[in-house]
């Protein structure tokens, strides 16, 4: 059974992590890929790449910018066990007080299987910004013609469960299939729902289990999914609302 597994991680750039041990975090967690949110490039906060860092000599990295910040850079980056050949990345048109981005990179599952994976990372300020948003993102999903996808984001939705309806249509959300983990580990007056990180497969995938890792490493806990073909009519669960 072809197999891969994915995370997503908002490392908190803010609160200065230690990008060895989120390093040791990803390797223990055998990824394949990690989608990074909070990433910073050469900032008076963090005056180094911390995508370079986290990937030591394990992964490849390809960092996209979202705002310039102290001098430096800040974004989201994506983490591959196998070389990064065209990546892509966009901003969205909509946006609040950080510009928000998407990039995609193709995994090869085998030399004629390749999974489309993007990383991104939403708006926090209110739920219509991320509506828009997510029309975007929806719009570049359908207009990508390879058919299996994978996207890993902190989408920010932070009000209620049904900010994620707009996916289930078509794809598979790994936070809500069986359980709701609460990947944000901070508590915020202003927040209704911690369930803000996810993993979503397009439905001729398969998925396999869904896991969250509570850490000190950052203000987010890790998620990670197992996934693989959903072959021989096989089906997903239904997303529990």
């Amino acid at each position: 059974m072809l197999t891969i597994n994915v995370g997503t991680y908002n490392i908190a750039a803010g609160k200065l992590p230690d990008t060895q041990a989120i390093n040791r975090l990803l390797r223990l967690n055998k990824l394949a890929v990690v989608g990074l949110q909070e990433v910073d490039q050469f900032t008076a906060r963090n005056h180094y790449s911390m995508t370079s860092a986290i990937a030591e000599d394990t992964y490849h990295h390809f960092f996209t910018k979202a705002i310039d910040l102290e001098r430096g850079t800040y974004g989201i980056a994506l983490l591959s066990d196998q070389n990064i050949i065209t990546p892509k990345y966009a901003a969205y048109h909509a946006y609040g007080l950080e510009r928000q981005v998407w990039q995609k990179i193709t995994y090869s599952l085998t030399t004629s299987l390749k999974i489309a994976i993007y990383n991104t990372h939403l708006s926090f300020e209110n739920i219509q910004l991320r509506k828009q948003q997510v029309a975007e993102l929806l719009m570049v999903l359908k207009n990508d013609p390879n058919p299996y996808k994978i996207i890993l984001s902190d989408f920010n939705m932070d009000q209620n469960h049904d900010e994620w309806e707009p996916f289930k249509f078509s794809y598979i959300l790994a936070n809500g299939v069986q359980q709701w983990f609460e990947t944000f580990n901070d508590r915020d007056e202003n927040m209704n729902s911690y369930e803000i990180d996810n993993i979503i497969l397009s439905k001729n995938l398969k998925l396999l289990n869904a896991t969250e890792q509570p850490q000190i490493l950052s203000d987010h806990n890790l998620l990670t999914a197992k996934i693989c073909l959903n072959e021989f009519g096989l089906k997903n669960p239904s997303n529990t609302d």
